[in-house]
């Protein structure tokens, strides 16, 4: 048992070395791989570097931050880009300018400021809209998009949680909502076909009847749990065949 111990060690940390030299390589792997990046004429190369201590700093050429960890640079040239930033997409759709998608641009033709926060749009990445005059920083755009999303899933989550809770149909706990809708009560197990979009949720807040497939499946198939229609025939206000005209 003490050898077999022993053994399993060993393995892992074979493993575990194995995996160490594989990083090391691949490392070394694109310390010589040379890119284009559309901001500079020249062949890029990443490097590992920690330049924020130098006096005056390296700045990236895309942010003007101080630059630290990897980093593309111009073996010709003092040119600099975070990884971050040379991995930007070079066109995005919006939600601070929905009309068009922005266009990822070095220092714009003429001296404008951020639509977001104001500041200078000078020698720092920027996506713009031609059409509209409209720039704003790559990073503003990006924490802009952050914002907008978890805002997003913030409403929809407790939308959805809230309807749930006053849903009369599927008054149960939420198990969990990675891959949908796990619904459990304690004699039958449930589950929802599809999550709710935002479109549903919003017709949720509009007709209490209306659920998702997982409602609409089962009405027309008359596959619901005995308790639930017990439940809803018990119930003066309520008619079975007016409530299937929902699905």
């Amino acid at each position: 048992m003490i050898q077999r111990c022993y053994i399993n060690q060993y393995a892992n940390l074979h493993k575990l070395s194995k995996h160490k030299e594989l990083k090391e390589l691949e490392k070394m792997k694109r310390k010589h791989i040379e890119v284009m990046h559309f901001s500079h004429p020249h062949d890029l190369h990443i490097i590992d570097i920690q330049l924020a201590n130098e006096n005056p700093p390296k700045n990236c050429f895309g942010c003007n931050i101080p630059l630290f960890g990897s980093c593309y640079t111009c073996s010709t040239c003092n040119f600099y880009l975070h990884q971050y930033c040379f991995d930007l997409p070079h066109a995005i759709q919006s939600q601070s300018h929905p009309q068009h998608p922005l266009s990822l641009l070095h220092s714009p033709y003429s001296i404008v400021a951020c639509n977001n926060c104001g500041e200078s749009c000078t020698n720092i990445f920027v996506y713009t809209c031609s059409l509209c005059d409209f720039n704003v920083h790559a990073n503003c755009a990006r924490l802009d998009e952050k914002k907008y999303k978890d805002d997003n899933d913030r409403y929809i989550g407790e939308l959805l949680g809230q309807k749930l809770e006053e849903n009369k149909l599927l008054r149960a706990k939420i198990d969990e909502l990675q891959n949908g809708c796990h619904i459990s009560q304690e004699e039958h197990q449930m589950s929802i076909d599809q999550t709710p979009n935002e479109a549903d949720l919003l017709r949720m807040e509009q007709d209490e009847y209306y659920h998702n497939k997982f409602l609409q499946s089962h009405m027309k198939s008359n596959t619901l749990p005995t308790e639930v229609m017990d439940y809803y025939a018990s119930d003066p206000k309520i008619e079975l065949n007016d409530f299937a005209q929902y699905f």
